[in-house]
């Protein structure tokens, strides 16, 4: 028990290494679509490849572990297990399974933002040496309404943490609207800690080129800049000395994450001078008296009580800001912008 608990103690004892070093298959996931019209099925493919270019290619090569689970995390906040809609996209009974991925969807019941995630476990010997690999594979899927960039260019909900656990990259843009030639940046984590000095590369599916690498900063941000219209994949691999005696010597935090650029030539008419209208729990409710200041909304302290939290207090104020005040009471609240006669929609999830 002792000899267990000291090598618990060292192993919090970490070492990061540049992901360009670790040499191993890459598992990622992407979105059939970045933007689904609300209450329409969203499908994701689970890939797993990029063995040429020193592993940071967009070459399937192989398979992501059927022990494997996927999950949604949707604009609620609420992690939701989809492995169950998983399937096998070859031929049943092919016995050289090495291209052939899974798909797996979800329904984008309400407006907003939702997370994919492909998460793996598993221990791996090569040369005598056993290596534990976490794998956290990242797509994403914006909801609305009207299905366009316009409309769900202000959503912000992407770059939310969902895994404590493993290393996770996040975008600090949002990926539904990223357009050819946009200047972007991620942030790399490590059991929700940034992570500094680690390589990220960014992977151009179409063509097989030198990918763009960028090492972190302080503050775990890495900066690119997307190309032509295509899917674009980033990923990093810390790796530390954790280990587990007689099982494995360190572990590979493997994470990526995917996105499409568009062209987004179209252009269209803003609906910004209408009304809004507010969705909560995924239900359009129309407040007593509905006031926009300065170009915000603003609601009475009963339509807070009614539909927010119902133990809210005024404190002799007579109208609120719904945005400001449902996300400092807990809520998620997220913006589609008003564009082609679709009115600007403020939506809320509430905590249950």
């Amino acid at each position: 028990m002792l000899k267990k608990s000291i090598i618990s103690v060292l192993s919090m004892i970490m070492i990061w290494t540049s992901a360009v070093n670790v040499f191993a298959h890459d598992g990622w996931t992407q979105t059939s679509a970045p933007i689904v019209e609300t209450g329409e099925v969203s499908f994701v493919e689970i890939l797993m490849g990029n063995h040429s270019n020193e592993h940071r290619s967009y070459r399937i090569d192989g398979q992501f572990s059927t022990n494997s689970s996927i999950y949604v995390s949707t604009p609620a906040g609420e992690k939701v297990d989809i492995t169950s809609t998983r399937f096998y996209t070859g031929e049943p009974e092919a016995t050289n399974k090495v291209n052939n991925g899974f798909i797996a969807s979800f329904v984008a019941e309400s407006a907003g933002t939702y997370i994919v995630t492909a998460e793996s476990d598993g221990v791996r010997a090569s040369n005598g040496v056993s290596s534990r690999t976490l794998r956290n594979a990242k797509s994403f899927v914006a909801a609305a309404d009207l299905p366009i960039i316009a409309r769900v260019r202000s959503l912000s909900g992407f770059s939310k943490l969902v895994n404590s656990d493993r290393a996770e990259l996040i975008p600090m843009f949002n990926p539904a609207s990223v357009v050819s030639g946009q200047n972007v940046s991620v942030r790399l984590f490590l059991k929700g800690k940034p992570l500094a000095d680690i390589a990220v590369s960014m992977v151009r599916r179409s063509i097989n080129t030198e990918p763009q690498t960028v090492k972190t900063d302080a503050q775990g941000v890495a900066s690119f800049k997307i190309g032509p219209s295509d899917y674009y994949l980033f990923r990093a691999k810390p790796t530390t000395t954790e280990a587990e005696e007689g099982k494995y010597t360190g572990i590979n935090y493997e994470t990526t994450m995917t996105v499409r650029a568009v062209n987004a030539k179209n252009n269209f008419v803003s609906s910004a001078n209408l009304t809004p209208q507010i969705i909560v729990n995924g239900v359009q409710v129309t407040p007593n008296r509905l006031t926009i200041q300065k170009g915000i909304a603003m609601v009475d302290s009963g339509f807070i009580k009614k539909h927010i939290f119902k133990n809210h207090k005024n404190n002799g104020i007579s109208s609120f800001a719904i945005r400001q005040t449902a996300e400092n009471l807990g809520a998620n609240v997220e913006f589609l912008q008003g564009i082609n006669g679709y009115a600007p929609t403020i939506v809320i999830h509430t905590k249950k």
